[in-house]
Order: C-alpha cells, then structure tokens, then sequence
C-alpha cells in the first residue's frame, strides 16, 4: 500500500497516535489546575469515543442496507425459481 505520495499504513497510524497523544499532553500541560486538566482529558477521551460509534454506526448502517438488498433480491428471485421448479 506504499505507492508514490503515499505512506505506509502503519506510518499513518503512528502519526495519528502521535498527534492524539500530542493533543492529550498539551491539555494536561496547559491546564491551570488538576481539574482542568481531567476536564480536558474528560473531553479528548468523549470525542475520540464518539467518533469510534459514529464509526461503527456508519458501518452497521452499511451491513443493514446490504442485507436488505440481499433480502429484496432474494424475494424478487423466489417466484422465479418456483415457477422453474414446477415446471420440470
């Protein structure tokens, strides 16, 4: 997965944790008092975890319209292959 402009996947996962890290440490270190900081942390750690189920909720979504269009071609088939079967 290393073309021309691009970067190895495992690069760009350590450059996120780098800035998620970067992004947690400068809250702690910026904060004028412990509970600022907590706050801060409180807040970084909600986002991240909100998009984690915004992501699994898109997915989810995705696997629920793929199995409806299964369904649906499935249902749409039956008739057909009852009326082959009958036939022979």
């Amino acid at each position: 997965m290393s073309g021309e402009g691009s970067q190895p996947v495992a690069a760009v996962l350590l450059k996120m944790m780098d800035f998620r890290l970067g992004r947690a440490l400068r809250a702690v270190l910026t904060a004028p008092d412990v509970p600022s900081a907590v706050r801060e942390l409180e807040t970084l750690a909600i986002d991240r975890l909100e998009g984690a189920l915004v992501a699994t909720l898109e997915d989810l979504f995705f696997v629920q319209k793929m199995l409806a269009l299964g369904a649906g071609v499935l249902v749409a088939a039956v008739p057909t292959f009852i009326l082959l079967a009958l036939r022979h």
